[in-house]
């Protein structure tokens, strides 16, 4: 190399530096739009699944299921909850292999 060109090299590589340097500063200086949308989704979906948003402005009594009734389904679910599990058994038969379990 002659000398001329040492001088070269550092100042390329110099700039260089300089322009990594100013886009990872100007990087940090983005917008931040997840503060801005938090909990959006989770609003959203809440929303959409509220069959009637004007419920609560209804004050007039639920008519169609009786005290009897609804006591009776509350049991029902109760004792539900409390009961055992018993051992669950699948059998799946996903079809048959040539002279496996056939009879001649």
């Amino acid at each position: 190399m002659s000398d001329k060109e040492k001088p070269m090299n550092t100042i390329c590589a110099g700039i260089v530096a300089v322009i990594f340097m100013i886009s990872f500063a100007f990087a940090g200086c983005g917008h931040d739009t997840l503060k801005k949308n938090w909990g959006s989704a989770f609003k959203s979906t809440m929303q959409n699944q509220t069959a009637n948003p004007d419920a609560s402005k209804n004050l007039e009594p639920v008519v169609g299921l009786d005290g009897t009734a609804a006591e009776k389904a509350m049991q029902g679910y109760q004792q539900g909850c409390d009961g055992e599990k018993g051992d669950t058994t699948y059998n799946l038969r996903l079809g048959t292999i040539e002279g496996i379990g056939e009879q001649k």
